[in-house]
């Protein structure tokens, strides 16, 4: 199978301003949304290997929480932070093995710099 990227963006967060934007907590509803992310992965049975999530505190509070259903242990990318690019996201994957399915928890999945019609070097 070929190797596969999920994206999970952050759950609600507190508004910008509350505290620096890397500091910036999710509120009671993102923690429920976060829940409801693992859940609803975790009934996919997508059997994802690896999670790699932005330093952000609030991708990192949501990587916790929908993580846990998966029995996935988040990992912290510096990369993941700001700017993360396609021969970033093509790097992690291939760091995670040919068949990988790798869940990246994100606070910009719309970089302009990261495409979702790239495709990994491969056969077609």
């Amino acid at each position: 199978m070929a190797p596969q990227i999920w994206l999970l963006r952050h759950g609600d967060a507190e508004p910008h301003g509350a505290r620096d934007d890397a500091s910036r907590r999710l509120t009671a509803r993102g923690e429920e949304q976060a829940r409801a992310a693992g859940a609803a992965l975790s009934r996919l049975e997508l059997g994802l290997g690896s999670a790699l999530v932005s330093p952000r505190v609030r991708a990192r509070e949501t990587a916790r929480l929908a993580c846990a259903p998966l029995g996935l242990e988040p990992e912290v990318h510096e990369p993941l932070s700001a700017g993360f690019t396609r021969e970033d996201a093509l790097a992690a994957l291939a760091g995670a093995g040919a068949d990988a399915r790798l869940l990246l928890v994100v606070t910009s999945p719309t970089s302009p710099s990261f495409s979702t019609t790239s495709r990994a070097p491969g056969p077609t």
